[in-house]
């Protein structure tokens, strides 16, 4: 089984939710960083999945082999740098 989690929830996101619906034996999401709690209860009550405001919680409740995001192009550099720095 591979477990990723997914940084944000642009449109691109719910590919990923329905590749781990469709594959459940071959794909899990651990996680998801969703900095609008609101937005990550929603997340969560659809599709199940745990949903973190930081990157750091999201690390600390389990490592995933690695990380998609899915945030906006200006901040996506940053984002993989904070991801780097914490060895994804």
């Amino acid at each position: 089984m591979i477990t990723f989690s997914i940084i944000g929830n642009g449109w691109r996101t719910p590919f990923f939710l329905k590749l781990m619906e469709e594959l459940p034996g071959q794909f899990r999401v651990a996680g998801m960083l969703a900095r609008n709690p609101e937005k990550g209860a929603a997340i969560t009550q659809r599709w199940g999945v745990p949903t973190f405001t930081t990157l750091d919680d999201l690390l600390r409740a389990e490592r995933p082999e690695f990380v998609v995001t899915s945030v906006p192009w200006a901040v996506n550099p940053g984002m993989i740098v904070e991801c780097v720095e914490r060895g994804l």
